[in-house]
């Protein structure tokens, strides 16, 4: 691709990009209560907070950060209106 096709190609992109559709949503998190006199049901429930993936565990928390379900939805609401 040609540098000048390439720049008109972006600008007519950024021309129609405001009348595409655009949804970002969060995984829809639980709506159930966190349960208080079960300790082993209370950390399962926040478990359901995060997507958690079965092919690694994740040690690293310090620069690289899960964000619960509950506040990315929160963040998401609050930002795209």
């Amino acid at each position: 691709m040609k540098k000048r096709q390439f720049l008109k190609r972006l600008g007519q992109t950024a021309l129609i990009s405001p009348f595409l559709p655009l949804k970002l949503q969060a995984n829809t998190p639980s709506t159930e209560p966190y349960p208080v006199k079960n300790d082993d049901a209370f950390w399962r429930r926040i478990r359901e907070d995060y997507d958690l993936k079965p092919e690694y565990i994740n040690l690293e928390n310090g620069y690289y950060n899960f964000i619960p379900k509950p506040t990315m939805a929160e963040y998401l609401l609050f930002h795209m209106v």
